[in-house]
Protein backbone atom coordinates (compact mmCIF):
# COMPACT_ATOMS: atom_id res chain seq x y z
CA UNK A 1 0.00 0.00 0.00
CA UNK A 2 2.71 2.57 0.51
CA UNK A 3 4.84 1.35 -1.72
CA UNK A 4 1.76 2.36 -4.42
CA UNK A 5 1.90 6.08 -3.15
CA UNK A 6 5.29 6.47 -3.08
CA UNK A 7 5.20 5.91 -7.36
CA UNK A 8 2.19 8.28 -7.62
CA UNK A 9 1.00 12.00 -7.00
CA UNK A 10 2.77 13.18 -4.17
CA UNK A 11 6.56 12.10 -5.16
CA UNK A 12 9.01 15.32 -5.22
CA UNK A 13 11.17 15.77 -8.28
CA UNK A 14 14.69 17.29 -8.80
CA UNK A 15 17.04 18.00 -5.70
CA UNK A 16 14.20 17.30 -2.88
CA UNK A 17 13.85 14.19 -4.29
CA UNK A 18 17.32 13.50 -3.62
CA UNK A 19 17.48 14.83 -0.83
CA UNK A 20 15.01 12.36 0.56
CA UNK A 21 16.40 9.62 -1.25
CA UNK A 22 19.75 10.21 0.30
CA UNK A 23 18.22 10.38 3.31
CA UNK A 24 19.31 14.29 3.75
CA UNK A 25 16.20 15.19 3.73
CA UNK A 26 14.90 17.68 7.04
CA UNK A 27 11.51 19.21 6.91
CA UNK A 28 10.75 22.45 7.28
CA UNK A 29 7.41 24.29 8.33
CA UNK A 30 6.90 25.65 4.39
CA UNK A 31 7.24 22.52 3.09
CA UNK A 32 3.42 20.63 1.79
CA UNK A 33 2.18 18.09 3.64
CA UNK A 34 2.73 15.42 0.72
CA UNK A 35 5.92 16.08 0.61
CA UNK A 36 6.22 15.27 4.23
CA UNK A 37 4.47 12.12 4.11
CA UNK A 38 6.12 11.47 0.82
CA UNK A 39 9.39 11.76 3.20
CA UNK A 40 8.09 9.76 5.77
CA UNK A 41 6.86 6.80 3.69
CA UNK A 42 10.57 6.61 2.11
CA UNK A 43 12.40 6.61 5.36
CA UNK A 44 9.75 3.84 6.85
CA UNK A 45 8.60 1.43 3.66
CA UNK A 46 10.14 -1.49 3.82
CA UNK A 47 11.87 -1.30 0.43
CA UNK A 48 13.55 1.80 1.72
CA UNK A 49 15.11 -0.81 4.66
CA UNK A 50 15.78 -2.83 2.03
CA UNK A 51 17.52 -0.95 -0.52
CA UNK A 52 19.78 0.88 2.38
CA UNK A 53 20.71 -2.28 4.19
CA UNK A 54 21.68 -4.24 0.43
CA UNK A 55 23.16 -1.37 -1.17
Amino acid sequence: MFEDLLKNDIKPSGKLLEEIQNGEYKSKPDDERNIKIYAWLQKNSLISLLQTTSG
